[in-house]
């Protein structure tokens, strides 16, 4: 059996695509982390405890970012170069 919060599952209906940005970490605390874009915007993206972060991001590593529509951040993940 598995536990899921409910806040972690997704309204009732078709499921919806989540979107994913890649840039560089320019700065990362407990409560957000703000990304580079490939673009060149500074992307302020807030973090929750249901987060998945990846624990070895740190200032300067390329991350892809992957948030749902309603702009919860769903993870962060460390690109390898």
């Amino acid at each position: 059996m598995l536990l899921i919060p409910t806040e972690v599952l997704p309204e009732s209906g078709p499921s919806v695509p989540q979107v994913q940005t890649r840039g560089e970490v320019l700065m990362l605390t407990g409560e957000l982390i703000v990304v580079k874009s490939e673009d060149g915007a500074s992307i302020l993206i807030p973090l929750n405890k249901n987060t998945a972060l990846d624990s070895t991001v740190k200032v300067g590593d390329r991350v892809e970012v992957s948030a749902a529509p309603d702009y919860r951040t769903i993870s962060v993940k460390r690109l390898t170069p």
